[in-house]
């Protein structure tokens, strides 16, 4: 199954920043000849060598994604979770025009595709085939239509300055380098363009805890929440962390630099 042309346009080696041409069924990089599968019309780009965490929770949530679904949908039901009201909320505020590009890392088993306008170009990467497989299925059953990649956030098999919006919702306590991640969405964005991480407030504590130099700046949770700015690399001028009501998570959005 040959790749869409929006996306083979926009797909590069992440560790190399070389175009990749799609050759045989699977990717090429178009200096150095490294390739890439394709499985299932889904480009698979993961860096050789994936530090431990990242291994461990793509395992998990392989492990996960069948039953992920349910157990969201239920806790909204019985209202033990607000994360499918706020995930909502949060994809209204972007006020999408007709025709932006938006990329979803993290995008799961597409779930946060039935909040987001048809007419935008929406792109999806996840480091879970299991996530991705349950995607698909979702998606197609919505009629949506979007660009699925499994790749890790950390590095992103993307061109540079080539998003109008970057949609991050939950998991980034996951990465083995948050920082990193966050660079990387800043990377993709075009001049002028946004990013907006929603994720569990609890979990910017633990995430800036674990990294020794960060540590003082997660006393408590409201602190943690305010201080996840320190992640936006120092290009990076407009920004805002902060908690959302009832203080379960927290949301980091930030503009980069027009030229």
């Amino acid at each position: 199954m040959s790749l869409a042309p929006p996306l083979l346009s926009l797909l590069c080696n992440p560790f190399t920043g070389e175009p990749l041409h799609e050759r045989g069924g699977e990717l090429v990089g178009a200096a150095s000849g490294q390739r890439f599968p394709i499985r299932a019309g889904i480009p698979v780009i993961l860096p050789p060598r994936p530090p431990l965490r990242a291994r461990f929770y793509r395992r998990f949530y392989d492990l996960a994604a069948r039953l992920y679904d349910g157990v969201v949908q239920s806790g909204g039901r019985w209202g033990i979770n607000a994360e499918e009201r706020l995930r909502r909320e949060v994809i209204a505020q972007l006020a999408l025009p007709p025709g932006a590009r938006l990329l979803e890392t993290a995008i799961g088993s597409g779930l946060n595709a039935a909040h987001l306008p048809p007419d935008i170009e929406y792109f999806g990467l996840d480091l879970s085939w299991g996530m991705l497989a349950a995607a698909r299925r979702n998606l197609a059953a919505q009629g949506r239509a979007a660009h699925l990649i499994q790749a890790d956030g950390a590095y992103i098999p993307l061109h540079t300055a080539a998003f109008d919006f970057v949609l991050h919702l939950g998991g980034l306590q996951f990465y083995a380098d948050p920082f990193r991640g966050v660079s990387e969405m800043a990377r993709v964005l075009k001049p002028g363009g946004r990013a907006v991480i929603l994720d569990e407030a609890a979990a910017a504590r633990r995430l800036l805890r674990r990294l020794p130099a960060h540590r003082k700046y997660a006393p408590d949770i409201p602190t943690a929440a305010a201080s996840m700015t320190r992640l936006v690399p120092f290009t990076i001028t407009e920004f805002e962390s902060h908690l959302l009501p009832g203080g379960q998570f927290f949301q980091l959005t930030f503009t980069k630099p027009a030229v």
